[in-house]
């Protein structure tokens, strides 16, 4: 049933069966929704929606909280290689340790803020700010900025918010916020911005061309880096798109160096060579 699915979709993804029932749903439509898919059992008593990330399933499936990556991924933010599995397990789920282990996931036991199993609230996973200070603690500069720029441009917390969180978390942290920029429409552009900062390179984020749009980052006077995302196919439609959009940038006189992720990660010295070059034939970003 469609309801039943749009109603966990409002929810987050993930409600208990007392909280659909309280919403106005029946025990016939999430039987109904279950045999047609449109909803799966995380564990009993709870449900989700099928499209929710595998660690988030595997917390759900062995009582745990989602905590830290794993738990902004819950949120859509962008997450870089090299995934938090953490599942946080309340203090009296020592009976779901073997299972959760089993499930690939890194466990901690009696955390403070697993959410009390014997509350009536629907409480699965951190907040984001929660999440994001979690695996702050931890992470490198880069990680935590493409987790930054994500959470702010979808709205999720505020630059204030973050801000205080960089501040109070380490004093290795604290000078990092000044690198967030809401504009980065994809970690990967964050990730280039990060590495063209290191190489004493200037860039504007989102610079718009006229009659071709935005481009991930201006590098030089007159190119421009644009980063194929990891989920991005080379569809017709969309390999139309972009040539039309280069030849747009080309037309006000732009060159336009367009790479895939793979590329980035793995090709980055040869990415860099190319801006460089460019910086000596026509100078580096007019600001």
């Amino acid at each position: 049933m469609a309801a039943v699915r749009v109603t966990l979709e409002q929810a987050g993804g993930v409600l208990r069966r007392r909280d659909l029932l309280a919403r106005g749903i029946s025990d016939w439509q999430i039987s109904v929704a279950l045999r047609a898919g449109e909803i799966v059992r995380a564990r009993q008593g709870w449900f989700a929606v099928p499209v929710l990330p595998d660690t988030v399933m595997r917390a759900l499936s062995v009582g745990g909280f989602v905590a830290g990556m794993a738990a902004l991924e819950s949120y859509g933010v962008w997450i870089p290689g090299g995934r938090d599995h953490r599942i946080l397990m309340a203090r009296n789920a020592s009976r779901f340790s073997r299972r959760a282990r089993s499930a690939g996931a890194e466990i901690v036991c009696g955390a403070a803020t697993h959410p009390d199993p014997t509350s009536r609230r629907s409480s699965w996973r951190a907040a984001p700010l929660e999440a994001f200070a979690q695996v702050l603690s931890t992470c490198d500069r880069d990680t935590a900025i493409v987790l930054a720029d994500s959470m702010l441009r979808a709205g999720l917390v505020t630059a204030d918010a973050l801000r205080e969180i960089f501040a109070n978390s380490h004093r290795r942290t604290s000078e990092w916020f000044e690198l967030v920029d809401a504009r980065a429409d994809a970690g990967g552009e964050t990730m280039a911005r990060l590495w063209l900062g290191d190489a004493c390179i200037s860039t504007v984020p989102q610079f718009v061309v006229p009659g071709a749009g935005p481009f991930d980052l201006r590098v030089s006077a007159r190119g421009l880096l644009e980063i194929d995302g990891r989920a991005h196919h080379d569809s017709t439609e969309t390999y139309l798109r972009d040539r039309e959009k280069d030849l747009r940038a080309a037309v006000w006189g732009f060159d336009v160096l367009r790479i895939t992720y793979a590329q980035l990660e793995r090709q980055w010295p040869d990415c860099l060579a190319v801006i460089r070059r460019w910086h000596g034939e026509h100078g580096p970003v007019e600001r």
